[in-house]
């Protein structure tokens, strides 16, 4: 370390995520066309109607990411806070027809308090009626680390 580095507690990175995973509840929903950068844009009712995926099998809004799902680590030996989604999320029986192709660019995880965008995540993949799922990282879904 040099004279004026910065160095953030495992304990606070752990609490940072912790703190604000209470007071939120976090969904997932799939969307397609989209035409604005997630990164600086909400994920709002009107972004949702005018982005969202829809069909039979899928629900306005995405799925609820169970709190129960989520796992939360502070990680002293590798110096950072993780947080692991440990359940994948699956729609039954998935047939879009918005978009046409049934296709979905990104599944969205998003809080439902301000509706701001936590991640994005790159799909592609057509659904054809069958179960369609979204597999998390088994390393987790982030880690807060020193930057």
């Amino acid at each position: 370390m040099a004279i004026g580095d910065v160095t953030f507690a495992n304990r606070f990175k752990y609490n940072l995520i912790n703190d604000y995973l209470a007071s939120v509840t976090l969904k997932i929903c799939l969307v397609h066309g989209v035409s604005v950068d997630p990164d600086t844009e909400s994920c709002d009712a009107t972004f949702r109607t005018a982005n969202e995926c829809a069909g039979t099998g899928y629900t306005a809004g995405g799925e609820s990411i169970a709190g129960g799902s989520l796992s939360i680590t502070e990680d002293d030996t590798n110096d950072k806070g993780n947080l692991d989604i440990t359940a994948n999320v699956t729609w039954s029986s998935l047939e879009l027809t918005t978009p046409a192709d049934a296709t979905p660019d990104y599944a969205i995880i998003y809080d439902t308090v301000d509706d701001d965008v936590m991640c994005w995540i790159e799909l592609g993949k057509v659904t054809n009626g069958g179960d369609y799922t979204v597999q998390f990282n088994a390393s987790g879904l982030f880690d807060l680390t020193q930057a």
